[in-house]
């Protein structure tokens, strides 16, 4: 019986090496471990003496092959430019890759050791990237165990694989190494996969384990050993998404050029002509005949505006399901103005206003009627008169982000799960919900100014009159949403949906002045025409605003790191308290500097809360950069 066993034994061995040269001819045995062997640094394919003897060649679903490259693990010997602690070196010392530590590993234990990179993703790497030796305690563990028995002639020998056992990595610290059936490896943690099988290549299907290690595949495990990453990026630097754990992307920053069109500012006629020859009674009053609008009488500053915005974040592990972001845009001012000049008195020139207390030439009170302040009129008066608007906006916001969801579209599993797992999928679309401070802010001016020297030689002398509306919008509040992304390969596409609920602060500033000369003395009293005495004063109030915010951008992966990305951006302010709004053309000419009392009409013009809101939207071009 002991020559028969012998015998069989002997057979058995020999199938098995005729077996291995085949698969190395085939290519299918490769200097890539599929899985650490029982010798430290050593690794070999994950197959029974049993099966090579049962399936010497490959079959046609041999798995795609990757090379893997090894380092030696070293400390950094110059960490003063803020580089890891540890790095990677060639056979001459030579620093490669620098290497961070990852939750778990204590790299300490390893210096002086031959790793393997599985993934090489750039200068610094992760140490969850490498294949650590493991220790002799955890080597008992490793490799299978076979009980070999008396057996009938051309009896294969029987093989048992231990699979309650697990390795005893040292100090509970090396991440178990996790191969996929195409022996793509992994981290997971033990005991997260219990259903893996072996399938015909010895890589697992499903969970379980091989030499003790836990792993999993494509068979039953969708949601199991789920780690998250953004996207991954393969040994051939083909880009494959996934949502597995990676090393890329746990830093990442956005600048764009924006091109925005934001909703201009409405203005009462500010300015107004008449032909020549008009009575002075009529010139530039408006409904008489003749009477043009220069500037004013719709709306101001509602062109495109060029902008910036920044955007910067990290997720806080690199499973990437939590991470804290902000971003800052700000467009340039947006500004308008007008002038015109009367030499002489002309051409005719004006301001218009609704006259509360107008009196014929013998002083008896009219009905309120339309009237017009004269700028330029021959032989009464010559001057100029200008109108500058300005409008500036901009909004920053800090938030956290959560991930809830990843769902591979066209790979393994095609259900939404918290995240899903890395092998084969075409696509990948995932939802992270967001949650955090927001802010804005409208700045405005309209600024009236009158230059004009009297024609009068009974009465002569310069008026220097302005009048000036500010206000200022400022929002604070709380800033909840979700943001949904799709990759495939190297395009992506990303939707965000948010709406910001707080305060908006109110400001409106009116202001306005006369000085008046006439060559040897001057004084200067408080109101211009517009902003006198009965509407000057700083007003603030608060509002409870929702503020929606959209977006849809589209990009594509120019390198592994760099994307080049297009969008579009609509942002919606409620409650806006804006400067056309608060210019009331009803005028007390009584009011008018300087003041006689008693006054005789009503207060006016007179201040009003009268808000609007603001629409901004326009196009975004951008860079994306993750390290």
């Amino acid at each position: 019986m002991d020559k028969v066993c012998s015998r069989t034994l002997r057979v058995s061995l020999a199938r098995t090496m005729m077996a291995t040269v085949a698969l190395l001819a085939t290519g299918f045995v490769t200097a890539q471990p599929l899985a650490w062997s029982p010798q430290r640094g050593g690794a070999q394919p994950v197959r029974s003496l049993a099966d090579l003897a049962a399936d010497p060649a490959p079959s046609a679903n041999t798995p795609p092959q990757t090379q893997m490259q090894q380092a030696l693990l070293i400390r950094n010997p110059d960490t003063s430019n803020g580089t890891s602690e540890y790095a990677l070196a060639d056979q001459f010392g030579r620093v490669q890759r620098y290497v961070e530590s990852s939750p778990g590993i204590d790299l300490a234990s390893f210096v002086g050791e031959r790793v393997t990179v599985r993934s090489d993703t750039g200068t610094t790497l992760l140490a969850s990237q490498l294949n650590l030796p493991i220790t002799a305690a955890a080597q008992q563990y490793a490799a299978p165990q076979f009980d070999v028995v008396q057996a009938e002639h051309q009896q294969p020998v029987a093989q048992r694989i231990n699979n309650n056992s697990q390795p005893q990595h040292r100090t509970a610290q090396v991440a178990p190494v996790v191969v996929d059936q195409y022996g793509m490896t992994s981290n997971a943690a033990p005991g997260n996969c219990p259903n893996c099988t072996v399938n015909q290549y010895g890589m697992p299907a499903g969970g379980g384990y091989i030499n003790g290690y836990d792993a999993w595949g494509s068979g039953n495990a969708c949601n199991e050993c789920q780690t998250y990453s953004p996207y991954f990026v393969s040994p051939d630097t083909s880009f494959n998404p996934s949502c597995c754990r990676g090393a890329r992307g746990r830093f990442y920053g956005r600048a764009e050029y924006l091109l925005w069109w934001i909703d201009g500012m409405n203005i009462p006629p500010l300015v107004t002509s008449s032909p020549a020859g008009t009575p002075q009674g009529e010139a530039g009053v408006l409904g008489e005949e003749g009477t043009s609008i220069l500037f004013g009488g719709g709306e101001v500053l509602g062109g495109s505006r060029d902008g910036l915005r920044f955007q910067l974040g990290t997720w806080f592990n690199e499973y990437r399901d939590l991470a804290i972001e902000g971003d800052i845009f700000f467009f340039e001012t947006a500004s308008t103005g007008f002038s015109a000049t009367g030499d002489g008195g002309s051409p005719i020139l004006a301001r218009p206003f609704f006259n509360m207390v107008p009196v014929d030439g013998v002083g008896d009170v009219l009905p309120p009627a339309e009237d017009a302040e004269l700028v330029s009129y021959p032989n009464v008066v010559e001057g100029t008169v200008s109108v500058d608007t300005r409008s500036d906006f901009g909004g920053a916001g800090l938030r956290l982000r959560a991930a809830i969801c990843c769902k591979e579209i066209g790979g393994v599993c095609n259900t939404c799960s918290p995240c899903g797992p890395a092998v084969g999928p075409s696509s990948v679309s995932r939802i992270d919900v967001i949650a955090g401070y927001r802010f804005f802010k409208l700045d405005e001016r309209v600024l009236i100014q009158e230059d004009l020297n009297s024609l009068l030689t009974a009465s002569p002398g310069t008026f220097d009159i302005y009048d000036r509306f500010d206000t200022y919008n400022e929002f604070h509040g709380g800033d909840v949403g979700f943001i949904w992304e799709w990759e495939s390969t190297r395009w992506t596409l990303e939707f965000l949906s948010k709406v910001a609920l707080g305060n908006t602060h109110q400001r409106v500033t009116v202001d306005g002045g006369t000085t008046v000369s006439d060559g040897v003395n001057s004084y200067s009293e408080e109101g211009g025409l517009l902003a006198l005495r009965s509407n000057i004063g700083k007003y603030d109030r608060d509002k409870f605003t929702a503020i929606p915010e959209i977006g849809l951008t589209a990009g594509y992966r120019i390198t592994p790191r760099l994307k080049a990305t297009v969008g579009y951006t609509l942002i919606y302010w409620g409650s806006v308290a804006r400067p056309g709004e608060h210019i009331d053309l009803d005028v007390n000419p009584n009011l008018l500097p300087p003041v006689v009392e008693p006054v005789v009409g009503p207060e006016r013009p007179r201040f009003r809360w009268d808000d609007t809101s603001l629409l901004a939207h326009g196009l975004n071009l951008g860079l994306d950069y993750r390290f």
